[in-house]
């Protein structure tokens, strides 16, 4: 099933989806690029949401936190705020219903690279690497490389 465009809520499988994944609450003030993270489970602090917006496009998605477009950059996933720094990242969305309903893997459209969790400590970088598929039809993935996406209405 693919989805459509609009505001989403996305979990980390590797920690059965108590915590959310998007850029932290407090960040340094500057234009570079911002980290996507493991969020506390706890939440931030009034009216905070680490909503994500998701763009359909025809070749996948564009994925923005907090209105600005994500891409891998130097192995890890972060929010670009200037554009001319990096273009956006198109991505490739699949479900993989073996593993729960609104789970997915979250690939790179023109490589095998996908978002991982490396480390189940709150503030861990998602990184952007190579992954891992077990050998079994339909694939297998281990959780750190799986993501519930959640629509804000439907959460």
């Amino acid at each position: 099933m693919s989805l459509e465009s609009g505001k989403y809520y996305i979990s980390a499988m590797a920690t059965e989806g108590k915590n959310k994944v998007g850029r932290y609450w407090i960040e340094d003030k500057s234009l570079l690029p911002k980290r996507i993270v493991l969020l506390p489970e706890t939440g931030g602090p009034d009216g905070w949401s680490p909503e994500w917006t998701i763009e359909k496009k025809d070749e996948g998605y564009i994925m923005k936190s907090f209105n600005n477009y994500t891409t891998g950059l130097d192995g890890k996933l972060v929010a670009i705020l200037i554009p001319d720094m990096a273009p956006p990242q198109i991505w490739k969305i699949t479900p993989q219903p073996r593993h729960g309903e609104n789970v997915y893997t979250i690939e790179a459209s023109d490589s095998a690279e996908g978002w991982v969790v490396p480390e189940l400590d709150e503030l861990t970088p998602v990184i952007v690497r190579p992954l891992i598929v077990g050998p079994s039809e339909p694939p297998f993935f281990p959780p750190s490389e799986l993501f519930k996406i959640e629509r804000v209405d439907d959460a």
